[in-house]
C-alpha cells in the first residue's frame, strides 16, 4: 500500500497489484502495469493508470483520470473528468 500525505504529492507505483491512497492536496498519481486500485483523496488530483485492469475512485475535488490499456473502472463524484475508462460509474 502506498499512502500520500495531506499535501500535494507525486506518487508512482511499480508493476504488480498496488493500492494507492493519495489523501489530501492536488496529487499526481501514476500507476504501472498490473491491476491497481487508486483511492483519490481531497484536492484536485490527476490519476494516470498503466496497463492492467485498474480501479479508480475519484475523491472530492475536480479530479482528472486518464485510464490506460486494460479493462479499467472509475467511480467519481462532482466535476471530475475521465477519459479512456471502459466502465464509469457516478457515486
Amino acid at each position: 500500500m502506498i499512502v500520500g500525505s495531506p499535501r500535494a504529492d507525486r506518487i508512482s507505483s511499480g508493476g504488480g497489484r498496488d493500492l494507492v491512497c493519495s489523501r489530501g492536496g492536488a496529487d499526481r498519481v501514476k500507476t504501472g502495469a498490473g491491476a491497481d486500485r487508486v483511492l483519490a483523496g481531497t484536492g484536485d488530483d490527476l490519476v494516470i493508470t498503466g496497463s492492467g485492469a485498474d480501479r479508480v475512485r475519484a475523491g472530492s475535488g475536480s479530479d482528472r483520470v486518464r485510464c490506460g490499456a486494460g479493462n479499467d473502472r472509475a467511480n467519481h463524484v462532482g466535476a471530475d473528468r475521465l477519459s479512456r475508462c471502459e466502465r464509469v460509474r457516478r457515486g
